[in-house]
């Protein structure tokens, strides 16, 4: 049945634009089997990284080097300053400097170094989820209130470390998005210096990767039906909606359905165990569907770093992936044009994504149900670190 036309209009702009990449790359975006199988060795990783390294430093130079010495101060911060590894997607003032205060050309330059790092469905995403304030901002005043702590340009950028160090990175976060970035040379981020560093193993870690929508339905206004988190629901959906009574109990959560993502930072990794109905249990259409919610996530991702995560799901084993479910069976929703579930219509839901290499998290709970909360968490690199560093950090927080 047919989508909501402003639905139909997002996923073609979407579509869109990761065909105009791909044209501009020599590369189509591809399937989630494309992107996961042909096996990656780790060379051919690491190469990757290096590419996407030497990229990433070029933006952040120019990026810095249009800033004068006052801004400059304020955005550069030290690589083991403790704002890098604290993350939010609460609306607030972040490390450096929001977007609002930087002229016309800073701000483009911050944005190619986001660019620089997601795949162009992932920048569009990006620049939605900003745009909601505005959205949220127009909702209020609608209902007599002033809007006023609502500002799509209130998203900080900071650079940790020098973008020429072993070890830098930068960090893009505001209300419902939160990206973090680091750049390490060497085993676990261990920096190598000299010759050794050429040959060594360069780790681009993109995680905590978070995303949020709200409204997840535009209820109102000229973006009215727009919904900007559309596939991670809509597959999760589908997914859950497809599983019979056998994998359903296995999948569904005990308890009250959680109204909020778990892996918050007070929260330990380790929370996230690994539960809910297994790969192997599931048909082949429902792994293509897990498949592709996975590859939902990756995909925020330019290429080379969503086709490196996805091979890291395929080399641990699919068959170690789990889906987890809180919430209703989801239903066909006839006043929606046919959609499955839907943002808004007052149920909770939840899921759980767990692989040996990340958790993938999904809230759908406040505001009736049209407030979206979702996240990625990488097991062994967040923040760059490895997972025991990950762990004593959450512990101290």
């Amino acid at each position: 049945m047919a989508a909501s036309a402003h639905s139909k209009h997002m996923a073609l702009s979407l579509f869109l634009a990761g065909v105009i990449v791909a044209a501009g790359s020599g590369g189509s975006r591809g399937s989630a089997e494309g992107l996961a199988t042909g096996e990656q060795r780790e060379d051919e990783a690491g190469e990757l990284d290096r590419v996407v390294a030497a990229d990433l430093a070029r933006r952040a130079r120019a990026f810095l080097g249009s800033l004068d010495a006052a801004k400059r101060a304020r955005v550069q911060l030290g690589f083991d300053d403790g704002r890098r590894t604290q993350w939010s997607f609460l609306p607030g003032v972040r490390a450096g400097l929001a977007m609002r205060e930087l002229s016309g050309d800073e701000r483009a330059r911050a944005r190619e170094l986001l660019r620089s790092l997601l795949s162009a469905p992932g920048m569009l995403k990006a620049e939605a989820i900003m745009s909601l304030d505005s959205v949220l901002r127009e909702m209020e005043i609608s209902r007599g209130g002033t809007g006023a702590s609502r500002d799509s340009l209130n998203y900080g950028i900071a650079v940790f470390g020098a973008p020429e160090d072993e070890r830098w990175g930068f960090k893009f976060e505001g209300h419902h998005l939160s990206i973090n970035v680091a750049v390490g040379v060497g085993e676990e981020g261990r920096a190598v210096t000299g010759s050794d560093a050429v040959q060594a193993k360069v780790v681009v870690s993109a995680t905590p990767f978070f995303v949020g929508a709200s409204p997840a339905r535009v209820p109102q206004g000229g973006q009215a039906g727009l919904r900007v988190l559309a596939d991670e629901q809509d597959i999760g959906e589908r997914l859950a909606s497809s599983l019979d009574e056998a994998q359903m109990s296995r999948a569904k959560l005990e308890g009250q359905t959680p109204r909020e993502i778990v892996l918050i930072n007070e929260r330990l990794l380790e929370d996230a165990t690994a539960i809910g109905v297994g790969y192997a249990d599931l048909d082949d259409g429902q792994r293509g569907l897990l498949r592709e919610l996975v590859a939902t996530f990756a995909r925020n991702l330019r290429r080379e770093l969503a086709e490196r995560e996805l091979a890291r799901v395929e080399r641990a084993g699919w068959e170690q992936v789990r889906f987890a479910w809180g919430g209703e069976r989801p239903t066909v929703r006839e006043e929606v044009g046919g959609e499955i579930g839907g943002a808004g219509d007052g149920k909770a839901r939840y899921y759980r994504i767990t692989t040996p290499t990340a958790v993938i998290e999904y809230a759908n709970s406040q505001d009736g149900a049209n407030h979206v909360h979702a996240v990625w968490h990488d097991r062994e690199r967040n923040f760059g670190k490895p997972g025991a560093a990950l762990r004593e950090h959450l512990k101290n927080e």
